[in-house]
């Protein structure tokens, strides 16, 4: 396929609300296939599928984009990227839009009513003999998160913010959310 036009954000929604979110017909979350996808993703991993799973739907939309316009950023300067809640007992992956600046695996965690950015190079990692975390140039802020776009076509949601998406999932905003590009999360 030709390259297209690179897209803005707003172009992207309409991609996304036209172009993608019919081709599931599958039900929003929870549905049937399931039964029979589980086992198979266990067994094969992600496989791309608008009907599958979270992982194989959020993988199937990152190559989707990338056959439709042929470019990693926006006009306006974002990534396709994934985004991951990780709660007590379940797990939910789907896509989000990254500033291209921070287009890096970064997690998260709301205490109270404020979201704080856990990646960052700290001397308890350095303690802790774990890898250095990422560079404070590149940390996304806790509030800046809670604005981005995401795509969750395993839902069947519009694009929708950080915020909404988390609330969602959990109305606590509990877990941890991860944020990073598809290769982050293989």
């Amino acid at each position: 396929m030709a390259k297209r036009s690179t897209p803005s954000l707003i172009e992207i929604d309409r991609w996304y609300e036209t172009a993608i979110l019919p081709k599931r017909t599958a039900a929003a979350g929870f549905s049937g296939n399931r039964v029979w996808k589980s086992p198979r993703g266990w067994v094969k991993g992600n496989i791309d599928d608008p009907n599958g799973l979270c992982g194989d739907v959020s993988t199937w939309l990152a190559h989707q984009f990338d056959d439709a316009f042929r470019d990693v950023y926006t006009t306006d300067g974002y990534q396709l990227g994934m985004i991951l809640w990780n709660g007590t007992v379940l797990n939910h992956i789907a896509n989000v839009m990254m500033p291209k600046d921070k287009a890096t695996r970064q997690k998260f965690v709301t205490v109270g009513t404020v979201t704080q950015n856990m990646s960052g190079d700290t001397a308890w990692s350095r303690l802790q003999k774990r890898p250095a975390g990422v560079a404070k140039k590149y940390l996304l802020a806790g509030r800046d998160l809670m604005g981005l776009r995401v795509y969750d076509l395993y839902h069947k949601m519009k694009p929708t913010t950080v915020d909404k998406w988390w609330k969602h999932l959990d109305g606590g905003m509990n877990g941890t959310v991860e944020v990073g590009l598809e290769h982050e999360f293989a």
